[in-house]
């Protein structure tokens, strides 16, 4: 049991630090936990009743997460847009798009990196892009 338990630790461990498991999520992760437990220890009832709080609580905090407004998509001015990308004034879509491809490799939530950042990125992509655009048309 002490081996079992230590394997849920560094389980729960890594999925946080690799952000697969989020902070928020971490109570119902350990309930489930407990109910698990609870159920190989021949508390049956108990653990359907804590395994079945705990999918309810998960499952009412990713609903919510995903029906939270998405992330702050501030405009950033054309200026800004091209600091976060290290475009130049004179790039034209092609390039633009190649370094966004460059960065958003490094940043990109599924790479271990930052929603935020990500964000940010497509949006001065985004930005930029339909400024050429503009200015073509």
């Amino acid at each position: 049991m002490p081996a079992l338990l230590a394997l849920a630790a560094i389980t729960l461990g890594w999925a946080l630090i690799t952000n697969r498991l989020r902070w928020q999520e971490l109570p119902p992760a350990l309930l489930a936990l407990a109910a698990l437990i609870a159920a190989t220890r021949g508390e049956i009832a108990a653990g359907i009743v804590g395994a079945g709080i705990a999918t309810a609580w998960y499952q009412g905090s990713r609903m919510r997460r995903a029906s939270a407004k998405p992330l702050a998509q501030a405009q950033l001015d054309i200026d800004q847009a091209r600091a976060v990308l290290g475009a130049l004034p004179s790039d034209d879509a092609d390039t633009i798009r190649l370094r966004h491809r460059e960065r958003i490799a490094i940043c990109h939530p599924d790479k271990g990196g930052n929603n935020r950042r990500a964000a940010e990125l497509n949006n001065a992509r985004d930005l930029l892009l339909t400024s050429l655009s503009n200015k073509s048309a």
